[in-house]
């Protein structure tokens, strides 16, 4: 019998059971909290292979591989602390948050 990860394949019940399959849980890269997918803002990397631009996604339509990130300042300066960006978007250079700040503090006066 193969191995199986004791904390992965966890019986619960029956089928299902416990689950909300209405809502999408996705992880913060800044600060590592799983939140409902509509807490967050989803971002991409955009660019060549030495320079990239994250840019906000908000529709979740724009190509490549996204992250997901509270959007407050307090998350995107512990993303970019933890170099979160480049591990969560596998992509290595450059990386330049300027877009998603701007973002970030527009989104931070609408709710002051």
């Amino acid at each position: 019998m193969a191995y199986r990860h004791p904390l992965r394949h966890r019986r619960h019940g029956s089928f299902g059971e416990g689950l909300d399959l209405s809502t999408v849980i996705r992880t913060c890269i800044g600060c590592r909290e799983r939140v409902d997918k509509t807490a967050l803002v989803r971002v991409v990397g955009i660019g060549s292979s030495s320079n990239w631009v994250i840019t906000p996604d908000p529709g979740g339509s724009l190509p490549g591989r996204g992250a997901h990130l509270h959007p407050t300042t307090r998350c995107l300066e512990l993303a970019i602390k933890r170099k979160a960006f480049g591990r969560a978007l596998k992509i290595e250079g450059t990386i330049d948050t300027i877009l998603l700040a701007e973002v970030v503090r527009g989104t931070n006066d609408q709710k002051n």
